[in-house]
């Protein structure tokens, strides 16, 4: 940050490799399979787990 140099990955790799880490979190505490669409982020035909991939609301003071 502070030199303006380039990253050590670029932020698409990064952001796949937390999808990753994710979905496998939630399949754990699920405690079964589930099949995952990269290109459209959801899984498929399992609404249990599609509910886990939103964000919790934020606590007060914080928000974006």
């Amino acid at each position: 940050m502070k030199n303006r140099a380039a990253t050590v990955s670029a932020i698409e790799d990064a952001v796949r490799g937390d999808t990753l880490c994710r979905i496998a979190d939630i399949a754990i505490r699920l405690g079964r399979k589930l099949t995952f669409d990269m290109k459209k982020e959801h899984f498929f035909g399992d609404d249990a787990a599609n509910r886990r991939l939103k964000a919790r609301p934020m606590r007060s003071p914080w928000k974006l």
